[in-house]
Parts: structure tokens; sequence; C-alpha cells
């Protein structure tokens, strides 16, 4: 998990707001850029005096020697307002190298059926999954419900138009607007300044009643299923709650969050006194945790350069495993239960409850 400085080869202008960046791996970095598809980068840089770190989704199969992230510009974002309007072809930017769990590993002898919900800039790891099983994975589908705002909001609208006349019969997408674009009404309906729409598909918010109408009406032709839900949280909370009232077993159901959930998380203050010893990178060293303090915030105040990214607990780069002692999250969402009972932690999110902690990120 180290950083290295890459050469944007490429900017892609993909809606009015978002940009895919494509980066040139020197040879010798090419096996530390090797990815899953589904992983993301995480860039560095300062802003304002003040150094910043945001997790992008690569959006591009891992057999692409170029590899790009998908930035879509976020009010009050100053990392995704610096990509989208200040960098050019030729800037160099400071990348760490790939990390992330939300991902497909194509296997060209299975025969599966893979079904894809995302909204908005959700869509950008599902891009790379989709694309790779279309291209790994021959024997399987791939059907995508994948809600935006209006038609210009739409990331990827030409490619996934290629992609379903491409393979046919192997990617099914579905679109839903929640507020299609509108132009003035001809005629005497249009002198009253009424407005109509040319959108012929979904519109509304993807809910239950959506998520099931998917679902029923792509049933499975295979015996496997698998599901992948990226967006934000209270999108993600609906499809999941959706998936799991129809019996799907949740070890099926892969998520990744591109912000936290509609619920706030309670803060966890730790104990008022609580050492950590922290293998990192193959050293080990021994540190005191303030009470109200995280392990990360610890870690950072002493420059030891930690991994991280989010700081919300939403992407999984700051993840370290406890092997002794017990901590606290305030929130997890990057982790799934079977992950967090392995004694797998967000070290952003976590606070020690026992006198003595002892954790490694070199897992």
């Amino acid at each position: 998990m180290n950083f290295h400085t890459l050469k944007i080869d490429k900017i892609v202008q993909e809606t009015p707001d978002a940009v895919s960046i494509r980066f040139e791996i020197p040879a010798h970095l090419a096996s530390d850029y090797r990815f899953s598809a589904g992983q993301h980068l995480t860039v560095m840089t300062e802003i304002n005096g003040k150094e910043e770190r945001r997790a992008y989704s690569l959006c591009t199969p891992p057999y692409d020697p170029a590899p790009a992230i998908t930035v879509k510009k976020v009010t009050g974002g100053k990392m995704s307002t610096w990509l989208c309007e200040k960098v050019s072809v030729g800037d160099h930017l400071s990348v760490m190298t790939p990390e992330g769990h939300f991902v497909v590993h194509p296997d060209h002898s299975l025969a599966r059926s893979h079904y894809f919900f995302a909204a908005g800039s959700g869509i950008t790891p599902v891009m790379s999954m989709i694309t790779t099983i279309l291209e790994e994975e021959p024997k399987s589908v791939c059907y995508l419900l994948y809600g935006n705002r209006n038609e210009s909001s739409v990331i990827f609208k030409q490619k996934l138009d290629e992609l379903s006349s491409r393979y046919s019969g192997q990617l099914e997408v579905t679109h839903v607007l929640s507020k299609p674009d509108k132009k003035p009404a001809g005629g005497l309906g249009g002198l009253l300044g009424r407005k109509t729409s040319d959108w012929k598909g979904l519109s509304g918010r993807i809910d239950n009643n959506k998520c099931l109408d998917f679902i029923n009406s792509h049933p499975s032709v295979h015996a496997v299923q698998q599901y992948y839900v990226c967006g934000p949280g209270s999108f993600i909370e609906t499809v999941i709650t959706s998936l799991a009232g129809t019996g799907i077993d949740k070890k099926n159901i892969h998520k990744e969050y591109f912000n936290a959930g509609t619920q706030p998380a309670e803060k966890k203050s730790g104990l008022d006194h609580a050492s950590i010893k922290v293998t990192l990178r193959g050293q080990t060293f021994e540190m005191e945790v303030p009470k109200g303090k995280t392990i990360l915030d610890v870690l950072v105040d002493a420059k030891k350069d930690p991994p991280y990214s989010c700081t919300s607990g939403a992407c999984s780069t700051c993840m370290a495993k406890v092997t002794d002692g017990k901590v606290s999250m305030d929130s997890c969402f990057a982790l799934d239960d079977d992950e967090v009972e392995a004694g797998y932690i967000l070290t952003c999110q976590a606070h020690p409850q026992t006198a003595s902690v002892t954790l490694s990120y070199d897992v």
C-alpha cells in the first residue's frame, strides 16, 4: 500500500460534472498496479496547504494497460472539484496502489447470473466488473439496474449501449431517472407553460418495488447468482432490504458505499487509557490512544503514514486485523459481518475497548 507518482495520460469528460482520468503506468510499476475489477485508487494531494486523500474506483478492466478512475464533482468536495477542474493531461498525481474488497473474480469455466444495482457514480466499479465478466466469463449474464437524476447525468451511457449491443444476450441494462429532462410542450400546452419529457424508460427513485420488479423481470438462467450494490448509503440500504426480503443469502450480496448510510453513527469514546501494538510495513511499535481518538488518528498524529482515504468507514483503505484485545467502531460500511468476526477493523473508526490492543496492517 504505497504511493507512487503517476502521469495523467488522458482525461475524458463523461458528463458535465464527471471525468475519467487515465494513468500511464511505468513498466517497473506494472505489477504494483495490477488490480481486481471493482477495486479503487487513493489520490493524495495538497489543497490550500492541507493534505487531502480520496478513494476513486477504477472504471477500466484489469487487462487494460492504462487504468482509469472516474471522478464526479461533489458540492463542497475539495478533491473532486480539484480533479474535475484543475488537473490536465501530462500532470502527475500521487496515487496509492489498488485496494478494496468489492470485487469480482471471473472464471472462464463458470456460468453465473450477476445482478448489479448502481446509482450515480456508483456505476464506476460496476463498469469495471461488468466489462471484465463479459470478456472473461462468457457463459455468464449480467443484469444492471442503474439510477440517475436525468439523461445528462448518466455516466457511461454510450459505453453501456455499445456493450449491450456487442454482448446481446449477456448484458441487459435498465435505466431509471428520478427527474427526466423536460422541454416546453407543443401547441396550447406550451403556451400555458406546460412541459413534457421524451424519456420512455422508468422514472422515479429506485425503491423496493422497482428492485423487486427488476429481479422478477430478469429471472436467473443459471443456478448461481451474485448481487452487487454500489452508490449512496440510503440507496444501498433500500436495495439490500429488498433483496433480503426475497430470501437471498446475504453472503451473495456485495456492497460498496460511496458515502455513509442514513443512520448517524454513534460515536464511541474508548477507554481513558489504552495502548496499541501496531505492525505496519514490517515494523512494530507501541503507542497510547487517548480517549476520544481513533487508532488512525493516533498513527497519523505520530506521522507513521498509515494507509487511509475516506475516514468515514466507507472505503476499507485503513483496514487492519486485531489479533489481541477488543475495539469498537463508530461506523463500518466497508466490511462484511464475517470480516468483522475474523478480527478485521477500520482503524479510522476504531477505539480500544481493552487496556491493550494488538493489530496488524500487514495482512
